[in-house]
């Protein structure tokens, strides 16, 4: 019951559900697209984004140096916005719901990003797992971080 009441409290389940009525009177990607790149960032975030540029820009090729957006939106959503803030070929790695597209209604599925056991997250997505397991996965290529920043604009972003 408790994992049942979870998952339908969910941000994962009120985006799935607002996706099912945006289907439903008609809306396709371009509209979504056009909506999704002219919603404002949280104060700060564009400065976030200006400095993970001009870092890249500026870094020594001895450092290493990785950008990841963790978001509680959907991998497509993701996309768009680093398309309309210009971060395409600086971010490194993108990790969100996953975005499958029925093609026969047209209809945007999120599916879960991963399985966690966390209690304080989204069933399909927890920010803490997330990092770590991509940090494990970067050492398995030699890969150790010194250091690692996040910055979150939200509540769902307590964990990481």
């Amino acid at each position: 019951y408790r994992l049942l009441k979870k998952q339908y409290n969910s941000f994962s389940h009120k985006i799935q559900t607002f996706y099912d009525n945006l289907s439903e009177h008609g809306f396709g990607d371009s509209e979504l697209k056009d909506v999704v790149q002219n919603v404002p960032l949280v104060d700060g975030m564009e400065r976030v984004f200006e400095l993970i540029k001009y870092i890249k820009e500026h870094k020594n090729e001895k450092i290493q140096l990785d950008f990841i957006i963790i978001s509680g939106a959907n991998i497509k959503f993701v996309e768009w916005m680093k398309e309309k803030h210009q971060i395409q070929g600086i971010v490194d790695h993108s990790i969100s719901y996953i975005c499958n597209k029925e093609e026969t209604d047209k209809k945007i599925i999120i599916g879960p990003y991963h399985d966690h056991e966390c209690d304080d997250c989204d069933p399909y997505l927890c920010k803490g797992t997330a990092i770590k397991q991509y940090t494990d996965e970067k050492k398995k290529e030699g890969v150790v971080f010194d250091k690692i920043a996040f910055f979150g604009d939200g509540e769902n972003d307590l964990c990481g």
